[in-house]
């Protein structure tokens, strides 16, 4: 029996109904769409008969259906910036994931067909905030630092879990776990420690990103803020595949593995040049677009200089 599929005008539902005839307009069946002022329902015309929809479907029993999202038709003339642009290009072209992101919210947000509108892909950038970077500019008492070795920048570390879980299942193995399925959650043991900072999150962060071949063990992680680690992300990002870097630092901790500073050493491997340096406060309140362009701006001539340096063998 053919099938078709019809879209209500008010709520763009879709469902399919077998019929040998085009269907008539009829009330949404939809929970809470029909009814006065609906409008019905109207034949798609741009789908228009639904071939090869596998098992038939009677239409009030696939109203609680739910279909998988489709990825939006992206215009060709914007094609080839959507689909290769990555956030980790960003300091190679600082404005080019801005406009492919603008460009890809523009075509979705004017789809026609909002109810498969895929979900947005994460990025650093959802991270960013209107409030600029602070810093305390003193370090609380008792005090103590922790050198970072120099590792030579090298490929993702993978591990066999996702890191997410990895890095609260790795802290539980070491601090004790947590009260939910053993695991740690960085904004737990800073609680537990009583550094808890009203509005502002923690999270375990890598001293060596794991995106440089950092592992996620113990003694590589440490409780830092959100915004002291997006503002990590971006060095990390920059740095990220370009193994004539190396990448070291300082951890600067009161309590055990909950962070007050992190410094960011960035040198050229094997080379006399002169290391750059960040020094980032793990309670800082915000990382603004302003920051991020701040650092891009201080970070990637130091690394254009680097780029064209060949290692001896």
């Amino acid at each position: 029996m053919p099938q078709f599929r019809l879209q209500c005008i008010k709520c763009k539902f879709k469902y399919v109904v077998n019929s040998q005839t085009r269907p008539k307009a009829k009330i949404c069946p939809r929970p809470g769409c029909g009814g006065p002022g609906c409008g019905g329902l109207v034949l798609c015309r741009k789908l228009g008969k639904v071939k090869g929809r596998g098992a038939e479907l009677d239409a009030h029993l696939s109203v609680g259906i739910t279909k998988p999202r489709r990825t939006p038709k992206v215009p060709a003339r914007f094609r080839t910036n959507v689909v290769t642009e990555k956030e980790d290009d960003y300091f190679d072209d600082e404005e080019g994931m801005d406009t492919a992101r603008d460009l890809l919210a523009a075509v979705t947000d004017n789809s026609e067909d909002d109810l498969y509108s895929p979900g947005i892909a994460f990025t650093p950038s959802l991270r960013l905030t209107s409030a600029n970077v602070t810093c305390r500019g003193v370090f609380p008492a008792g005090t103590k630092m922790i050198p970072a070795a120099w590792v030579q920048v090298g490929e993702s570390y993978k591990g066999t879990v996702t890191a997410l879980l990895s890095k609260h299942a790795e802290m539980a193995r070491k601090l004790g776990s947590g009260p939910v399925n053993g695991l740690l959650s960085a904004d737990q043991w800073v609680a537990k420690k009583g550094r808890t900072v009203p509005g502002l999150n923690f999270e375990w962060c890598h001293i060596v990103a794991d995106c440089l071949g950092g592992a996620t063990a113990w003694n590589n992680l440490v409780a830092g803020g959100y915004h002291a680690n997006t503002h990590m992300m971006y060095i990390e990002m920059a740095c990220k595949g370009r193994g004539y870097l190396e990448v070291g630092g300082q951890v600067y901790v009161k309590d055990d593995f909950v962070a007050e500073y992190i410094v960011y050493n960035i040198r050229e491997r094997g080379s006399n040049r002169a290391s750059i340096s960040f020094t980032i406060d793990s309670f800082s309140s915000g990382f603004s677009r302003k920051n991020r362009d701040d650092l891009t701006a201080a970070l990637k001539p130091y690394i254009a200089q680097c780029k064209n340096y060949s290692i001896p063998v």
